[in-house]
């Protein structure tokens, strides 16, 4: 059954009506005039005093009675044949309980498992672990772009496919929604990978050819990005134990505990309730975490082996070589357009690398920014002898976005055009909201007085610029996501979901959909997570988490409530259709008669009543083809403008001020988001100044896999980060509510590489943007002024 109703949407003052058919029990949609009482509010997280004061608890943390420490054995060459594994010494070294090998023959990057140890103490597991003897047999490698894409280049694995098994990491989300559409038959060519001529994001249309002849100027440019690896705060880490033969418990950091509990089961051959994954926090994950494989099956192997619980921690040199990463890309991007200002084509050609994995694509930018009617593009997936990537904040985003804003702002310069007019122009048809936010950025950051990069740069050593680029992301969600809610005879309410919490505010946002619908305050709420058992939700990643979770969250709330109120509708002998649940949890009537909240919880028959409530579609349906992945019909802009500093003396660039003008739907709670905006940011600014793999060419090993020489911006590399939040109300469900952990981070770096330009004259790229790399621009500028 179904219902039509009317619904307010739009933004700022440019609202218009909607009708919208939304299933019969669903509750009443919040559209735009909606006045809400904890919803749109800088509510608290709910965790962050147990944060704050160390006595929440990650998985790292717990110790459970008789646990064992497991150590894992890993290649230190980028490719080689495994002869023989011999582990007769460690299994008789002191503590030593249990020992077990891979089915592995072939390894082929550096870190790639090999065989583990579980022992009293973590001392003796390492010591065990370096007297495991392994028999190598060395083989050639490739651990550069330019290595592997020689004809003659030694194969890192041949009869691969994209998300296919094997040696490649399963792929999780957003990036195996992406794969879809390259598994359609790319052709392979050594380690290349490709063509592919869509994505997740879009596929080619118009006629590129045709529109770069007719152009007033074309701008084509290489651009390059390294790989960033996650570096979350937490390592990956599990802890394994089997409650009987064929139980087994996993405490694991992995971001979907339903897809971690079934790997496992299909691992061990289990039927999935004979498995249970459950974690109380994670800290940061990024993109990463999202297997459980290899680690916790390994621990959980161990375990078995020696009747004991094992816990296995991945080290900071680990987690760079195994952990995950963000791809690196090589990207040639043409962009043309007429005097007038109109950008007529738009074309790239992307070789990307995830090491010994699938999905370096970089299109989205490409195909979803600008509204232009040419655009085609041509990716490349280049398998290399390295750690696999996976799914990193805003997966190839990023990367897309610093090859066309920048090549965007080269065109502004050639054609004359002012980079902000030229975005409101040819930006703002699928998202005409990014007009406001253009404006609004340009205001605040003080555009009128940006210096003209065609008068020079300027006398001094040090030279002060401002630049822009726009941000995108998708409507992105999981139906039949389930959130359960139950009101207790005492008052109190639980909410179960098996999503986790690496650190968003997951379990905030949560409370507040159910404290909204309820009447009650944001402490009122208890909210349970990342347990296997509890009702399905996904992983938070892709931003997808409160426009997912928050809907059937308050449908549950909303269902509950009505058995509530069916009950105090009897003990007030009033039409249930008479009552309303007012601030406090007051349940009041028409006639006046009134119910203070525990009093009518304690009506409730049993003890409690409770209500499961799942995602539905869109109101308008989905737009994507993927059914477990739906992309709603509606973008996420966002736009960002940067201020920097350069010493022309020295190369170095100091970021001193972004501006971040953000749409998320609804903005759920203003406090979340801004934190939100702001790690979007400073991940971006580390990877785009700072962060680079170094990948030894002849040892093919990592060569910075730590904190000393892998570079993270620190406090004192942080800009001043202001933050403006857009509501854009879209009417595609009840509570409106939409992404934006991965759009903060897609056009910072663009920016920041705009405003080196306008304060230098000198293009930047290839990145981090060393000083080396800066010098080397100006030298480059001041040569071309010379000619």
């Amino acid at each position: 059954m179904a219902r039509e109703v009317e619904l307010t949407i739009g933004y700022n003052d440019r609202l218009s009506t909607v009708r919208r058919t939304i299933p019969d029990d669903e509750p009443p949609p919040w559209d735009a005039t909606t006045t809400l009482r904890v919803v749109g509010k800088p509510v608290p997280r709910i965790d962050a005093r147990a944060k704050v004061t160390g006595a929440a608890k990650y998985t790292r943390d717990i110790t459970l009675p008789g646990m064992l420490y497991g150590v894992i054995v890993r290649s230190p060459y980028a490719a080689a044949r495994i002869r023989a594994v011999d582990t007769s010494v460690a299994e008789r070294m002191p503590g030593v309980r249990a020992v077990h090998v891979l089915d592995r023959s072939q390894v082929r990057f550096q870190g790639h498992e090999i065989a583990a140890v579980a022992a009293e103490t973590l001392e003796q597991a390492e010591d065990a672990a370096r007297a495991i003897r392994i028999d190598y047999e060395p083989g050639p490698f490739v651990v550069t772009l330019a290595q592997a894409m020689r004809p003659d280049a030694p194969v890192v694995m041949s009869g691969a496919t994209p998300g296919g098994g094997g040696h490649v990491r399963a792929p999780t989300g957003i990036v195996r929604a992406a794969l879809a559409w390259a598994a359609e038959g790319p052709a392979q060519h050594g380690n290349v990978f490709g063509p592919s001529d869509r994505s997740l994001f879009g596929k080619n249309r118009g006629d590129v050819d045709q529109a770069l002849r007719t152009a007033d100027a074309i701008v084509e440019q290489e651009f390059y990005t390294p790989v960033q690896t996650h570096s979350c705060l937490e390592t990956h880490c599990a802890i394994a134990y089997w409650e009987q033969k064929d139980r087994l418990v996993v405490y694991c950091g992995a971001k979907s505990v339903t897809d971690a509990r079934a790997e496992l089961a299909d691992h061990f051959g289990l039927p999935h309730s004979h498995v249970r994954v459950t974690n109380q926090l994670i800290g940061g994950h990024f993109g990463t975490k999202g297997s459980s494989l290899p680690y916790a099956a390994i621990a959980a192997h161990l375990a078995r082996k020696a009747g004991r619980p094992v816990k296995i921690a991945l080290s900071r040199k680990e987690e760079h070589l195994v952990g995950g990463n963000r791809p690196l890309n090589r990207m040639r991007a043409r962009v043309a357009g007429t005097r007038d200002g109109v950008l007529t084509a738009i074309d790239m050609v992307n070789h990307g690398s995830a090491g010994a994995g699938f999905g370096a694509g970089a299109s989205g930018p490409f195909f979803s920014i600008y509204d232009c009617g040419n655009v085609r593009v041509a990716e490349y997936d280049v398998l290399m002898n390295t750690g696999p990537g996976c799914a990193f904040r805003a997966p190839g985003h990023p990367q897309g976005a610093f090859a066309l804003e920048v090549a965007i702002d080269m065109l502004c310069e050639r054609l004359g055009q002012d980079p902000v007019e030229f975005r409101l122009r040819n930006s703002c048809g699928r998202t005409p909201w990014r007009a406001d936010e253009l404006r609004i950025g340009a205001e605040r950051i003080g555009w009128k007085e940006r210096r003209n990069p065609r008068a020079g740069a300027g006398t001094g050593p040090i030279k002060r610029g401002i630049g822009v680029a726009n941000s995108v992301w998708y409507s992105v969600y999981n139906p039949g996501a389930q959130v359960e809610v139950q009101i207790n005879k005492d008052g109190s309410v639980i909410a179960f979901t098996s999503t986790s919490a690496p650190g968003g505010g997951e379990g905030t946002v949560i409370a507040q959909a159910i404290a909204e619908e309820l009447g009650l305050n944001v402490e009122h709420i208890e909210v349970r997570l990342a347990n296997s058992d509890y009702p399905y939700s996904p992983a938070p990643g892709g931003s997808k988490l409160t426009g997912t979770v928050t809907p059937p969250a308050r449908q549950a709330a909303y269902r509950a409530k009505q058995t509530l109120l069916r009950h105090a509708a009897r003990k007030l002998g009033v039409p249930v259709e008479t009552l309303t649940v007012q601030p406090g949890g007051r349940i009041v009537a028409q006639s006046g008669q009134t119910l203070e909240w525990r009093e009518a919880c304690a009506l409730l028959p049993g003890g409690k009543t409770a209500a499961i409530g799942e995602r539905p579609d869109d109101y308008s349906g989905p737009a994507s083809v993927f059914p477990s992945l739906s992309m709603g019909h509606d973008l996420v802009a966002g736009v960002q403008f940067a201020e920097v500093t350069v010493d022309e003396r020295i190369g170095r660039v100091t970021v001193e001020r972004i501006v971040a003008v953000q749409d998320c739907g609804r903005v759920f709670n203003p406090l979340l988001a801004e934190s939100q905006v702001q790690g979007g940011i400073i991940n971006a600014l580390s990877f785009g100044l700072f962060e680079e793999r170094v990948i030894d060419e002849l040892e093919g090993r990592m060569l910075n896999p730590d904190f000393l020489f892998y570079k993270l911006a620190g406090p004192r590399e942080m800009p001043v980060i202001e933050t403006v939040l857009l509501n854009v109300y879209h009417g595609q469900s009840n509570t409106d509510a939409r992404n934006l952990g991965e759009p903060a981070k897609v056009a910072t770096i663009a920016a920041i590489v705009n405003a080196i330009y306008n304060a230098t004259g000198a293009w930047i790229t290839e990145l981090p943007i060393t000083p080396a790399r800066v010098l080397a621009a100006l030298a480059a500028r001041d040569q071309h002024t010379r000619a």
